[in-house]
């Protein structure tokens, strides 16, 4: 964002120069050309009246060169007496040798010659000296004004300054309206995520990168979204099934004297709720970044062997149906959050499916990479149905492989298999 500010303002001031040279640009130019212009009127002033005439007062050397700088520049001079005769000539073509009236020395005196440019000057003796140029070598001009023109002229050029500065203001408020529909849109959508809106807008022109950035920003707060309604719906299903067994436990005890069963059935549901809560704490803690890994190396199926044998203890289960094949390996990993994952793979086994379902876990390493496969032949439902929920064990499992950046996939297809890869650390 600073940066397309600051873009903005360094094309403002690009433009204020470009601008200021463009005037300068226009000024220097007009003075070269007009400086041009008046190199090329001393090269054919070279030839001066003063030398002309002294030259004909019989001084060799200077007529003679009068006659080169004649010759250089294809000019010519003829002096004409007061009766329009020629009375002397240099290099005079042959269409002007030929006497003039006064009429015509007055209209050729300050213009052309029959198209030939020519200057004059009247003589001490009367005679007109007569100096021409080649044709179309130079262009003589009067401009004659009336005093409102001249005024009206002078007026004209801080008129042609104040254009261009009107110019440049509309330009730079256009630069500045092509910002503001730039930036808008930006602002408007950080409103509207600020207000839990969703925010779509089109990636393009020079703030497509916040504009990006901004609509990853609304899709990550939307996944979050439905991310906690699904957890919320997952431990709702988790708090009301060991509830549910609690409450008709405790109504048959009231009317049975085998008290025993129902209190031990009690007494794994509080089991269940004090494992969910852990579970719940966790899986806060893991989305929040507030669980750091702390690693050891550890041999993995050392602690996949114990964790199994507590849990078939623990919940009286025949050991059959639990099968663990597993190759030795020390890796380097963190035993809380491993024993949490193995935990959770082993509850939603015992609670999720039919009793006497085999339950399957393989291990073996390959090319660096450890990889855990736990599978059963029930099929389990999608995470996503809300009917029929596998709770929260699950999402904490993907939680603590993503923490680790182990890879983790779960399919469901004639059997419900869960594989962690665990790449090992040098």
């Amino acid at each position: 964002m600073n940066a397309f500010f600051r873009n903005n303002f360094i094309k403002g001031v690009g433009l204020f120069l470009l601008f200021g040279i463009f005037n300068i640009l226009i000024i220097v130019g007009l003075i070269f050309i007009f400086g041009t212009f008046n190199q090329n009127i001393d090269y054919y002033n070279r030839i001066n009246f003063k030398d002309i005439t002294e030259s004909l007062n019989g001084d060799e050397a200077l007529k003679q060169e009068v006659r080169s700088k004649l010759e250089e520049q294809n000019s010519f001079y003829m002096i004409i007496d007061p009766d329009g005769n020629i009375e002397n000539s240099e290099f005079l073509p042959a269409e002007l040798n030929h006497s003039y009236t006064r009429a015509d020395i007055a209209s050729f005196s300050r213009w052309y010659l029959d198209d030939y440019p020519v200057n004059t000057r009247i003589l001490d003796n009367g005679s007109i000296l007569v100096v021409g140029f080649p044709k179309n070598s130079l262009v003589k001009h009067s401009f004659t004004y009336t005093i409102q023109s001249f005024f009206q002229t002078v007026f004209l050029f801080p008129i042609v300054l104040i254009l261009n500065f009107v110019l440049f203001i509309l330009l730079f408020w256009r630069q500045q309206k092509k910002a503001q529909f730039e930036v808008e849109p930006i602002i408007n959508g950080i409103d509207d995520l600020a207000a839990g809106k969703e925010v779509e807008l089109k990636e393009s022109g020079p703030l497509k990168n916040v504009k990006s950035e901004l609509n990853k920003a609304s899709n990550l707060l939307l996944e979050r979204e439905k991310g906690r309604a699904d957890w919320i719906s997952g431990v709702s299903h988790d708090l009301r099934t060991p509830l549910s067994a609690i409450l008709t436990a405790s109504e048959l005890i009231e009317n049975s004297n085998e008290n025993k069963v129902y209190v031990e059935q009690i007494q794994r549901n509080v089991t269940k709720l004090g494992k969910l809560a852990q579970n719940l704490n966790l899986s806060n803690k893991l989305q929040h970044g507030l669980a750091p890994v702390k690693k050891e190396e550890l041999n993995i199926a050392e602690l996949l062997r114990n964790n199994i044998i507590n849990f078939i203890d623990e919940n009286s289960i025949d050991p059959e149906l639990i099968e663990l094949k597993a190759v030795d390996s020390i890796l380097k990993i963190d035993p809380f959050l491993f024993e949490r994952l193995i935990q959770n793979l082993l509850d939603n086994w015992f609670s999720h499916n039919q009793e006497g379902t085999k339950l399957k876990i393989i291990c073996h390493e390959n090319i660096n990479v450890y990889t855990l496969n736990v599978e059963n032949k029930i099929n389990r439902e999608n995470l996503n149905n809300t009917e029929k929920h596998y709770g929260i064990g699950l999402e904490l499992i993907n939680q603590i492989c993503i923490l680790q950046d182990w890879g983790v996939k779960i399919t469901e297809d004639e059997k419900f298999q869960v594989m962690i890869s665990i790449p090992a650390e040098d």
